[in-house]
C-alpha cells in the first residue's frame, strides 16, 4: 500500500459525504461532544443513529444500546466514549463493517505540555495504533485521529494498511460548521 497521502481537505470531504452515520456515546447532555456531533449531523439533514445503552432517545432520535442494534449499514462512526471503552467501541465498528471512524478524546492539550500528557493517558498513541490495525483489518477506508490520539507511528501504520488519515488537528465540529 502507498504511504503517500492525499490532501487532508480532500479526505475530510470524502469522509463527510458518506453515510449513514452513528455516534457511539451520544447523550442528551448538550455540553458533551457526542451530543454536539449528533446535532451537527442532524443540522445537515444527514441520517445519523445515536448509540448509548443508557438512553432510549437522544435529541428526538431513537437511541440504540449498541452498534449491532442499529438497523442497516453504518458507513462512518464517531466514537465519543472514555478511553477504557474505546477499544470495545472500535471492535463494534469492525463487527458492523463501518468504513470510517472518528475517535474522539476529551481534550486537554489546549493547556500545554502537561495537558497533552494527560490527554495521551486517556487515549495514548499505542491504543490508537492498535485501533488503526483493527480498522484496517475490518476494511475501513478512513481514520480521523483527534489531537493527542495521533502519533507518527499510528499514521504510518494506517497509511501502510491503505487507510486515509485525518490526523492534522482538524476538528469534526469545525469541519461541519456546527454552531450549536
Amino acid at each position: 500500500m502507498s504511504t503517500v497521502a492525499r490532501p487532508v481537505r480532500e479526505i475530510i470531504g470524502d469522509f463527510l459525504e458518506k453515510g449513514p452515520y452513528a455516534v457511539v456515546g451520544a447523550s442528551n447532555d448538550r455540553a458533551k461532544y457526542g451530543n454536539k456531533v449528533l446535532r451537527a449531523y442532524k443540522s445537515k439533514g444527514w441520517k445519523v443513529y445515536p448509540v448509548n445503552p443508557r438512553e432510549k432517545e437522544v435529541e428526538g432520535l431513537t437511541a440504540y444500546p449498541d452498534l449491532a442494534s442499529v438497523p442497516g449499514a453504518v458507513e462512518c462512526a464517531v466514537i465519543a466514549v472514555p478511553a477504557n471503552l474505546a477499544i470495545e467501541a472500535m471492535e463494534a465498528c469492525v463487527a458492523k463493517g463501518v468504513k470510517g471512524v472518528v475517535m474522539f478524546t476529551a481534550g486537554f492539550a489546549e493547556i500545554g505540555e502537561e495537558g497533552r500528557a494527560m490527554q495521551q493517558r486517556i487515549t495514548p498513541p499505542p491504543v490508537t495504533e492498535r485501533v488503526v490495525v483493527e480498522a484496517a483489518e475490518a476494511g475501513a477506508r478512513f481514520v480521523w485521529m483527534q489531537p493527542g490520539a495521533e502519533s507518527p507511528e499510528a499514521i504510518r501504520i494506517a497509511r501502510e494498511r491503505g487507510l486515509e488519515v485525518i490526523g492534522d488537528g482538524s476538528c469534526f465540529l469545525v469541519e461541519t460548521r456546527f454552531r450549536g
